[in-house]
């Protein structure tokens, strides 16, 4: 029956056939969208106590689509990050990162500089660094891109070398070190192409195309336009070649990729990105689509304003070249119309990718004749293999986990069982087997099980009382309860089960005969040797124990010293766990004649083409304790060539450890000649170098490395990760919380949010108090029906500059229309003055060309606020002074941290309370101004000295109250007991004469702490104390006033008409009329 029905509809003519279908898909993607919700419609401004609907916490969805994908996702699909970004200097910059099956990766790199000097990434396949698979981290060698706040902030760091091309000379190249840290952050809505934003678009590309059956591939159309992007700010440092930091600045956009790769057939796909960055506009446009839907347009277009206009139609030309200008047209769905033109190549790269290459070009375009700048691809695809890359077999957990496990089982490569250390050795003992050129020497790991079981009542309760005074929820000295907990781990026996499978285990290792081995016995805690934390030296190790009691005495005293109080600090430093499960290695020691530690990269600089290798005679603990200066051989990496040696030092070492015959280990003065010359000679020094280089490329990642010699043999004894690559420089720290920029001519103030919040404000107390306002804002806009400006601040950082709050000036400065007489009243309220810079006011009418004009409904309600917005602030008050704070009736901090993200949005009526009281206050302050200026004809020096006088005599302003309500109290003590008695006084005495004596000091101190008590210094910071709780940093303050007596003048209450008379502007009766209704509401 289908048959026959496909066969009738393809004899019909090819005009009615398309309608049909086009009817048919129309209603299909109706259909569809009625039925699944958007991915990224999770927000709802009014869902009160959800804190991811409101955006307090991100959704997990949105953690989830910006995670590295699944094997299963990489086997039919993409899964990649690109971010692209320009400025008016002409400089550029290009990453990508796009992962496959396999921990395989490729990427792009390109840095276009101010002076034209480019610098391109030319190794593009890589592979994927296999231990931060479980985090928001993607990397592809020597390139990260981290998800530090998914949707919203990414971190992209790179620390290698880079093909340099200069300006003069394009045929010219040179390896250049280059390092880079990339800030991005979100300025505006997602970009998601789903089938709403285009109806008509996509049903066209539906209709064209070939139906399998009577029902459209929307399935197939989904799985291609499978990508979203966001527009964002661009902020970084980059040094080459070790030189001085260049910062740069830049705007452009994201594009997460996660559609399908399996592509039918070759085929070319062009893409223009552009910005002006002078004022914002910007587009992402992008024509004949995936081969699948050829034909298809999709893309952007960015407003000013930072809001996303959905294209309905546009043509991206297939080349730019360098001496003749092109253009393209391109129409939004909105009805806008946009002309790109003089769009010329500048500088053209090929870049080679998996699935194909991409011919790229910088170009110079222009829009309403304002210069922009962007890059154009042309993306060549070629045919998919048919042959896919299937997944590698993973080891899964075993269930059980055994007491202890031998270097050479598979269960060891697992750090959550065998610790950092641990699985460390259990990788290169795999290695070594492959390899051939080195050994591991051979060992057990006591695993985490064997750890979990030992812990009794005794050793818990003393790790709990340790935890309470290290976290200051009760008094105590840490060092004392440190080592109690060091004193109950060592006097509790190792259970028999422990004690009998480390024998057993030995004996299979070492075939029954290990009684007159030596060993070394390691701690091995879980998060230990990751590229998280090195925990290097925190915790102990035991050399040369020979005898099976003295090896069960070590264990216990390794799993001890992770409660020293070194220890416990340096966890507590980054933030990990006092009490991490931890596994004890249990390696034959090799009586080593030269021993040190080589990393693969610089250990300084971080530099991927150098090798530093550090020796000295006999076993390597001198070398990592850092009791000798070593001796220092620097090797040059060529490429797949041999490394060779750059440089070498000869330390002033005089002294070696090495294996005591009667267990231990002991310290020899070297030899006057061994002094003088290496410890290691240039032939092994190379063969160390190229053993680094393997090592290196089996962990996919640089590598500090402990190896030993012995007999010409090379023995490697641990590798763990160089931990200080991705260090916050200075730059992020400075940088890490600032907010976004629309266009280089943006403008942002203090104005008097300075006054409330004085200096920087802490990272928290900032994104609390920024985070209720906005998220109370948009609650109060949605509920108005303005629902852009809500869209368009979901994902943008708070105004924080410095850690300080900042507003844009832009914005403030048509908030009642362009140019008006009640913005230029408004502004007065804010800055106490007109401003007169005239590009401030081009830039505000280029990102609002049109006046903020809300709904006739929405304007209505304005009026009414206008009138009754000081009604419901004493039970708004009330309110907040009996908050009874639930979430503080909990014991343990999840509990309480659930609690507290469930009261996020308890405090919005007091912050829209607050909005409300504070907009329409300047807004009558507004009307107070523009009454004044349409009485006087035009603004002169007397409007300005009216206005002010009016302020200053009908307002109560409370900031100004504080410091003279304190300066009376200051000059009422001076007078009851003088300065030096006061002063003199301690802050008890001083407290206790202010609550306590009889006399009017008393009095009015007792009326400030009733009116004010409840503020403080710095009080949005969370930390921060109020007067009434703590009434020491008030008296501080009074003494300080005591010093510097003023007389405070109250102003005295005058009528209408002594104002009216004192007043230098002519007023008719109506003026007097409307500024007796006016006055009563200005402040």
């Amino acid at each position: 029956m289908l048959t026959a029905i496909i066969t009738v509809l393809l004899c019909l003519p090819s005009d009615f056939l398309y309608w049909m279908k086009w009817l048919i898909a129309y209603l299909v993607i109706r259909y569809n969208n009625s039925k699944n919700r958007k991915r990224f419609d999770i927000y709802q401004p009014n869902a009160l106590g959800n804190p991811e609907k409101l955006g307090f916490l991100t959704p997990q969805i949105e953690i989830d689509l910006e995670s590295p994908q699944s094997e299963k996702h990489l086997q039919n699909s993409i899964d990649e990050v690109l971010f692209y970004g320009v400025n008016s200097k002409a400089e550029c910059v290009l990453i990508r990162l796009a992962r496959y099956s396999n921990q395989l990766a490729d990427a792009w790199i390109y840095l276009k500089m101010a002076d034209g000097t480019t610098y391109h990434l030319e190794e593009h396949v890589n592979y994927q660094d296999s231990e931060n698979e479980e985090s928001l981290i993607f990397s592809c060698g020597s390139l990260r891109m981290q998800a530090v706040s998914p949707m919203r902030r990414w971190r992209i760091e790179y620390c290698g070398s880079l093909i340099k091309n200069s300006e003069s000379d394009e045929n010219s190249q040179e390896i250049a070190f280059v390092k880079f840290v990339f800030l991005w952050c979100a300025s505006s809505d997602v970009y998601d192409p789903t089938l709403d934003k285009n109806i008509k678009g996509f049903t066209h590309l539906l209709a064209s195309k070939e139906w399998k059956s009577i029902y459209p591939p929307l399935q197939q159309l989904q799985e291609t336009i499978n990508f979203y992007s966001q527009v964002g700010n661009l902020t970084c440092t980059v040094s080459v070649n070790d030189k001085q930091d260049y910062e740069m600045h830049l705007f452009g956009d994201r594009q997460r990729n996660l559609g399908d790769s399996q592509m039918a057939a070759t085929f070319r796909c062009p893409i223009l990105v552009g910005y002006v960055p002078l004022n914002g506009f910007g587009f992402h446009l992008l024509s004949n689509g995936s081969n699948h839907f050829l034909g298809l347009e999709s893309g952007f277009v960015i407003s000013p304003d930072g809001s996303l206009n959905v294209i309905k139609k546009t043509k991206v030309p297939d080349c730019v070249f360098p001496n003749s200008s092109q253009k393209s047209i391109v129409s939004t769905v909105n009805g806008a119309t946009h002309e790109i033109t003089g769009l010329l190549a500048k500088k053209q790269i090929k870049l080679q990718r998996r699935d194909g290459f991409s011919e790229i070009s910088f170009v110079e375009f222009s829009v309403a004749n304002k210069k922009g700048y962007g890059l154009h691809f042309v993306t060549t695809f070629k045919e998919a293999s048919k042959e896919r890359d299937l997944p590698s077999i993973r080891i899964s957990r075993p269930q059980i986990v055994p007491l202890v496990v031998k270097f050479t089982d598979e269960i060891s490569l697992f750090g959550d069982i065998s610790g950092g250390k641990g699985s460390s050795l259990g990788k290169l003992t795999k290695l070594s087997k492959q390899n051939k050129k080195f050994s591991v020497p051979k060992g057990v790991i006591v695993t985490t099980s064997a750890y979990d079981k030992f812990m009794n009542p005794t050793i818990s309760s003393a790790i709990e009382e340790m935890k309470n005074v290290v976290y200051g929820n009760v008094e105590g000295d840490v060092k004392h309860v440190c080592e109690r907990v060091m004193e109950a781990v060592l006097h509790t026996t190792l259970p028999d089960g422990i004690c009998k499978s480390i024998v057993e285990s030995l004996h299979l290792v070492f075939d029954g005969e290990f009684e007159g081995l030596r060993f070394a016995v390691r701690s091995s805690a879980t998060g230990e040797d990751t590229d998280v934390m090195s925990a290097a030296g925190q915790m102990d190790t035991f050399l040369g124990i020979q005898g099976i009691n003295n090896i069960f005495h070590s264990v216990k005293k390794c799993w001890a010293s992770q409660f020293s109080l070194t220890a416990v600090e340096y966890k507590r430093q980054h933030g990990q766990l006092l009490n991490s499960p931890m596994a004890v290695v249990i390696q034959e020691m090799v009586a080593c004649q030269v021993s040190g530690v080589m990393f693969t990269c610089d250990p300084v600089s971080n530099n991927p083409n150098s090798i530093t290798i550090t020796a000295n005679y006999g076993l390597g603990e001198t070398v990592v304790s850092g009791s000798v200066e070593p001796d220092t051989f620097v090797l040059k990496k060529n490429g797949d060539d041999a490394p060779t040696i750059e440089e070498l030092t000869i330390g002033s070492k005089f002294q070696k450890e090495v294996m005591d015959e009667f267990g231990g280990t002991r310290l020899e003065d070297l030899s006057e000649d061994q002094k003088s010359v290496s410890s290691l000679g240039n032939e092994m020094a190379l063969r160390l170098g190229k053993l680094a280089i393997e090592v290196e490329k089996f962990y996919r990642s640089p590598r500090d490395i402990e190896w030993g010699i012995k007999q010409n043999n090379i023995y490697l004894l641990q590798s763990r990760p160089v931990t200080s690559r991705s260090l916050l420089n200075s730059f992020e720290l400075k940088h890490e919380f600032n907010t976004i920029l629309r266009c280089e001519r943006d403008y942002f103030t203090l104005a008097n949010v300075g006054e409330v919040m004085p200096g920087a404000t802490p990272p928290l107390a900032a994104e609390m108090c920024s985070k209720l306002f906005a998220k109370a804002m948009q609650k109060f806009a949605f509920d108005r029906g303005m629902t852009e400006i809500f869209a368009k601040r979901i994902y943008c950082p708070p105004d924080i500059f410095y850690n300080q709050i900042v507003m844009s000036i832009p914005e403030i400065t048509c908030r009642h229309g362009h140019d008006t007489t009640l913005s230029k009243g408004f502004l007065i309220s804010i800055f106490g003055r007109v401003l007169e810079e005239p590009e401030i006011y081009e830039i505000a009418k280029e990102r609002f060309p049109y006046s903020m004009k809300p709904p006739l409904f929405v304007q209505l309600l304005v009026y009414k606020e206008l009138l009754t917005y000081t009604r419901g602030l004493d039970v708004t008050r009330k309110n907040v002074e009996n908050y009874d704070l639930p979430f503080m009736k909990y014991e343990t901090a999840e509990e309480t941290f659930n609690a507290l993200m469930k009261s996020c949005s308890d405090f919005f009526e007091p912050a829209i309370r607050h909005l409300i009281s504070s907009g329409n206050s300047s807004h009558w302050n507004s009307i107070l101004f523009a009454l004044l200026v349409k009485a006087k004809g035009c603004i002169d020096a007397d409007v300005y000295s009216d206005f002010g006088k009016i302020l200053t005599t009908t307002s109560d302003v409370e900031s100004a109250e504080v410091p003279s309500s304190m300066q009376e109290v200051a000059n009422q003590i001076v007078k009851d007991i003088g300065v030096t008695k006061f002063k003199d006084m301690t802050l008890e005495e001083a407290e206790n004469w202010l609550n306590n004596s009889n006399t009017k000091s008393r009095k009015l101190y007792q009326n400030f702490i009733a009116r004010h008590g409840h503020r403080c210094l710095k009080e949005f910071a969370i930390s921060s104390i109020t007067w009434e709780e703590d009434q020491k940093d008030l008296i501080k303050l009074i003494k300080a006033s005591v010093g510097s007596t003023k007389e405070i003048s109250r102003k005295a209450v005058k009528s209408y008409s002594e104002l009216f008379s004192e007043m230098s502007t002519p007023l008719s009766f109506l003026d007097r009329l409307l500024l007796r209704c006016v006055f009563q509401n200005c402040c």
